[in-house]
C-alpha cells in the first residue's frame, strides 16, 4: 500500500507540473498573439496617417522653389533657368558635403571618446581580472584598447 500511495503522489506531482507547463505555454501563446496584434495595429495606424497625408496633399503643388538667382544683366529666361539649376546642384552638393564631413567628424570624436574611456578604466579592469584569476594571461591589447602594432 505504501508504494501505491507514493505512485499516486508522484502522478499528482507530475500532473501539477504538466498543468503549470500548460499554463506557461498558454501565457506565451497569448503574449505572442498580443505582440503581433500590436505590431500590425501600429503598422496600420502608420499607413493610415500616410494615406491621410496623401489625401491632404492630393492635387496641390508641393514643390518648394528655393531661388538663389544672381540676376544676370542682359541674360534672358534661359540664362536664369540655367543659373537656378546650377545653384540647386551646388546647394545639394554643399549640403551633402556638409553632412559627410559632419558624419566623419562625429565618427572620429566617438572613436576618441571610446579610446579615452578604455584608457581610463584599463588599470581597474586589469586589476579586477587579476584578482579573479591570478593565472590569467593578458590579452596583449594596448591600454587604449587597440591592437599592438606588431600584430597588424
Amino acid at each position: 500500500m505504501g508504494k501505491a500511495t507514493e505512485s499516486v503522489r508522484g502522478l499528482r506531482d507530475e500532473l501539477e507540473r504538466c498543468r503549470t507547463a500548460l499554463a506557461v505555454e498558454r501565457s506565451n501563446a497569448r503574449s505572442k498573439v498580443w505582440r503581433a496584434a500590436i505590431q500590425w495595429l501600429a503598422l496600420t495606424v502608420i499607413a493610415g496617417f500616410a494615406l491621410l497625408a496623401v489625401y491632404a496633399l492630393a492635387g496641390k503643388v508641393t514643390l518648394a522653389n528655393i531661388d538663389f538667382s544672381a540676376g544676370l544683366v542682359g541674360a534672358g529666361s534661359v540664362g536664369r533657368t540655367a543659373l537656378r539649376v546650377i545653384t540647386s546642384y551646388i546647394i545639394a552638393g554643399l549640403l551633402g558635403l556638409a553632412f559627410g564631413v559632419g558624419g566623419i567628424g562625429y565618427g572620429w570624436q566617438q572613436r576618441k571618446l571610446r579610446r579615452d574611456v578604455i584608457k581610463k578604466y584599463y588599470p581597474y579592469i586589469e586589476r579586477e581580472q587579476q584578482a579573479l584569476d591570478k593565472d590569467r594571461s593578458s590579452s596583449l591589447l594596448m591600454p587604449e584598447g587597440g591592437t599592438r602594432p606588431e600584430d597588424v
